[in-house]
């Protein structure tokens, strides 16, 4: 399972992070993600693990919003022996908080007997 998250500091927009698959088999690999949606994104999404070799595949969160979202990602490798492998992503989004530097908000002219709106 990958957890994505992102610091208080954070101003981006995705949070990437990477993983190693390896073929520890004796001909060549190639495989496919398949994802739901485009919430969490494999890169490269298709390609081909030499035998006895590794590759790196990044994985990126980008929410759709402030809240946590939870996806199968599923790696499909073409020809192997071995079923479909599962990956399992949790992406959390803190909520945006605003604080003003000063403790006064000006409106501008406001006419008697009419409310100011933000």
């Amino acid at each position: 399972m990958l957890h994505f998250g992102f610091s208080d500091e954070s101003m981006e927009m995705s949070v990437t992070q990477s993983l190693t698959v390896t073929n520890y088999g004796n001909a060549p690999a190639k495989f496919s993600w398949h994802y739901p949606s485009k919430v969490f994104i494999p890169y490269p999404v298709t390609d081909t693990v030499d035998a006895g070799s590794s590759k790196t595949v990044q994985i990126t969160f980008n929410p759709p919003g402030p809240k946590c979202d939870d996806e199968l990602l599923l790696l499909k490798i073409q020809d192997g022996d071995k079923n479909d492998e599962e990956l399992r992503c949790k992406g959390s989004v803190l909520e945006s908080r605003c604080v003003f530097l000063e403790k006064q908000l000006d409106f501008g002219n406001v006419h008697i007997g009419l409310k100011a709106k933000d």
